[in-house]
């Protein structure tokens, strides 16, 4: 294998292998985000691309299934520098962005980002940092959050329900990062038991892994309207979405019906503010286990 940090994709002997790169970032000023999200097998020569563009409340999601490259499809073109940037291309919506990394990425799969249960059991590395370019032909440019990842892809078998929340600084360069997992053979109504993310502050990175560091505030549709994360407050401003993708590690076609559970997500944008940092962008999702 090749390091870890370099962002070729790997290839391995577990069948349920796969490789992901994606980003996502927002306009604070214009309301408008968009995420990528690209998947790939090594083995089987297969990938899964996801587009998601937002604008308010309405939201535009994309998947196609190619098996022409990590990297290229039908409908975009992802060029990758390790751990430093990614621009992504995807011409018929006038989209070119280019994202840029403010901070050394973060390796969960070390201590103390470990767990008990090896929930989190692939190399996983994020990191925070700023998109500039155009979206629908318009300029762009905000805060955003990056995810490398290689490893077994086990969601449908292993997760229940996750939410997490990537909130990057739109005034200054720092990061709050939370991911709560319930696993699947837990009651549905059970707390989440596994937790991990952190802080970046002033360049100094600390890690999250106390389920408790992190609690929501709900309207009564069940959207966020404050949240908590290590002892720093976020008012939610916007909402920008949701759309709703799968995150089908089988890399099939999500048009076509099939028995099985489907892991769903509800994807959203946050915009908040912060007393203590300033405003804030976030990716916000939701995942549930859908077994019938």
């Amino acid at each position: 294998m090749t390091e870890p940090r370099d962002d070729a994709p790997y290839d391995s002997d577990n069948p349920d292998w796969r490789d992901t790169w994606w980003f996502n970032a927002t306009d604070l000023e214009k309301g408008r985000a968009l995420h990528v999200h690209c998947m790939w097998s090594e083995r089987q020569k297969r990938a899964r691309h996801t587009l998601g563009i937002y604008d308010g409340d309405r939201a535009e999601t994309r998947i196609v299934i190619t098996t022409e490259s990590p990297f290229v499809s039908s409908m975009l073109t992802l060029d990758v520098d390790p751990y430093k940037s990614m621009r992504l291309r995807v011409p018929d919506r006038e989209i070119d962005v280019t994202w840029t990394a403010w901070q050394e990425p973060v390796d969960f799969c070390q201590p103390p980002f470990t767990s008990a249960d090896k929930v989190m059991n692939s190399m996983h590395f994020q990191a925070s940092g700023r998109a500039k370019g155009k979206v629908l032909g318009e300029p762009f440019q905000g805060p955003g959050h990056r995810d490398r990842t290689a490893g077994p892809r086990k969601i449908a078998k292993e997760t229940g329900r996750t939410v997490g929340f990537t909130f990057s600084g739109a005034d200054e360069d720092c990061a709050f990062l939370s991911h709560l997992s319930v696993p699947a053979a837990a009651p549905f109504t059970a707390a989440p038991t596994v937790s991990s993310g952190y802080t970046c502050i002033g360049g100094k990175i600390t890690p999250i892994s106390n389920p408790a560091e992190t609690t929501v505030l709900r309207r009564s549709n069940g959207l966020p309207t404050l949240v908590r994360i290590a002892g720093e407050e976020f008012t939610v401003r916007h909402i920008l979405g949701p759309s709703r993708w799968t995150s089908d590690a089988n890399l099939s076609d999500p048009s076509l019906g099939a028995e099985g559970p489907v892991f769903s997500n509800s994807y959203s944008f946050i915009i908040a503010d912060s007393a203590h940092h300033g405003r804030f962008a976030a990716g916000y999702g939701e995942s549930l286990l859908m077994t019938y």
